[in-house]
């Protein structure tokens, strides 16, 4: 099975038979795996395209990123079909933030200083957040405030929004005043891989 028939499959499981409304792109990004540009439409269609980064600008944006758990699940049922009953009003902002992704590409396959990704992330993440009320919790608001007082310059809440995992970025001598700042959650440590979904269990019919 391929890359691709495993992302479509995983959707048809999701949308079709258990009605979760989500999005396509963490399926395509976990059957993939690596760095990623992912484009939707027109239609049915997604484009895949893997980036070309070397190891050490891989290992130099891990060195900027934080990870961290808020706690509590996520009910993203709700803000995704308010997002999209609000598809139209938001359509610059959606605009925007498809820029901006080319915005992200250009500058992680350059060979500049990285400072300024963390300015695209605080952007991006103010625009998700008035795609739909409910994306971001008070606690989650109150975390990511504490995160850019003590250095980080941006991030976002991964997945559709509610609760979960705080991704910051800050430079990495002030990884530690950020880790102070969120000592009540807990940090999950963070690694890119390139590789995707694999079979690491298979029967034998007997």
């Amino acid at each position: 099975m391929t890359a691709e028939d495993l992302a479509r499959q995983a959707i048809v499981v999701e949308r079709e038979r258990v009605g979760d409304p989500g999005g396509h792109q963490d399926q395509y990004a976990a059957a993939y795996g690596g760095f990623l540009r992912i484009d939707f439409g027109p239609g049915q269609r997604v484009g895949v395209r893997r980036l070309t980064l070397s190891g050490e600008r891989v290992a130099e944006l891990e060195r900027h990123l934080l990870l961290f758990y808020t706690g509590g699940d996520r009910a993203a049922a709700a803000i995704l079909n308010a997002q999209r009953q609000r598809t139209r009003a938001n359509t610059q902002t959606l605009l925007r933030l498809k820029a901006i992704v080319g915005e992200a590409e250009q500058m992680l396959g350059a060979a500049g200083p990285l400072a300024p990704f963390g300015n695209l992330l605080h952007e991006a993440w103010q625009l998700k957040k008035s795609l739909a009320a409910g994306i971001a919790t008070p606690l989650v608001d109150e975390a990511y405030a504490a995160a850019l007082r003590a250095g980080a310059t941006g991030g976002k809440l991964l997945g559709a929004g509610g609760q979960g995992f705080l991704l910051l970025f800050a430079a990495p001598d002030r990884h530690p005043a950020v880790r102070a700042a969120l000592r009540e959650l807990r940090e999950v440590p963070l690694a890119f891989g390139n590789d995707g979904s694999q079979i690491i269990f298979r029967t034998t019919d007997q």
